[in-house]
């Protein structure tokens, strides 16, 4: 049996040691505490996480103090430990507000809306971005569902790719000025192709939760030589998305 070289053995453990350093300060420098150590860093980021659900908390407390509602003591552990967790990671302060209206609602004693445990999963993989779009096409849908002489559930209302496409142009994530049906001179828009591209990323995450579906339909009478075939893609709030953004909405004081 061979002796280990001690030499060879002493320069393979300091090589191990560097990496191991210089694995650390990349996180540290990551994290924004260049030269600390990992026990300080989650340490701070402890520290972080606690003070982002004390916001949280105190936004949620004002929300029920403004409709006179007090809070109700007692809150399912997998309802509420879940929703904590996640919103502690959260610093944006827009985003702070849809997870404090997210846990008004689960602490008001009225339970005017269901709020389930999946929904934290789903704000979780959520930016501002997707949860401005779908505040957006909610509120949409319920103008729709109003003017709607059959159906007035918002889960029903339908829409094609390039209206979606609009929506999100209006909202100011586009710089480009027609995604949906682009003619030869608005494609050479140098923003268009990166846009157009961050659109189906955000889709894809939101569908991804099953908040907007995507179904085939028949074409209309008029429609069936389109290139595209005889099918069309529409779009449509899930019944789970149309509740998951009512969670997301602050409270009614209605009863």
């Amino acid at each position: 049996m061979s002796v280990p070289d001690v030499v060879t053995t002493g320069l393979v453990t300091a090589a191990a040691l560097q990496v191991a350093k210089q694995g650390q300060d990349l996180i540290a420098a990551a994290a924004g505490y260049p030269g600390e150590s990992l026990g300080t860093i989650i340490g701070k980021w402890t520290k972080r996480r606690f003070e982002n659900a004390k916001s949280i908390g105190s936004k949620a407390h004002l929300i029920l103090l403004n409709i006179g509602q007090v809070q109700k003591t007692d809150v399912p552990l997998k309802l509420l430990e879940p929703l904590i967790e996640a919103a502690s990671l959260e610093e944006n302060d827009e985003l702070q507000d849809i997870w404090a209206n997210l846990l008004a609602h689960v602490t008001d004693p009225r339970e005017l809306i269901t709020v389930s445990p999946i929904f934290p999963y789903i704000l979780r993989d959520f930016g501002s971005k997707e949860v401005k779009f779908l505040d957006a096409l909610y509120e949409d849908a319920l103008k729709n569902a109003e003017d709607h002489p059959i159906f007035k559930d918002v889960s029903r209302m339908q829409y094609k790719l390039p209206y979606l496409m609009e929506l999100y142009r209006k909202l100011g994530f586009s710089n480009a000025p027609n995604l949906g049906s682009p003619d030869f001179q608005q494609q050479q828009h140098p923003d268009f192709q990166r846009d157009r591209n961050a659109f189906f990323f955000m889709l894809d995450v939101i569908r991804r939760h099953d908040v907007i579906r995507e179904v085939l339909m028949p074409r209309e009478t008029d429609e069936l030589d389109h290139p595209e075939g005889p099918m069309k893609r529409v779009y449509h709030l899930s019944e789970l998305g149309s509740a998951f953004i009512k969670a997301c909405r602050p409270p009614s004081k209605a009863e």
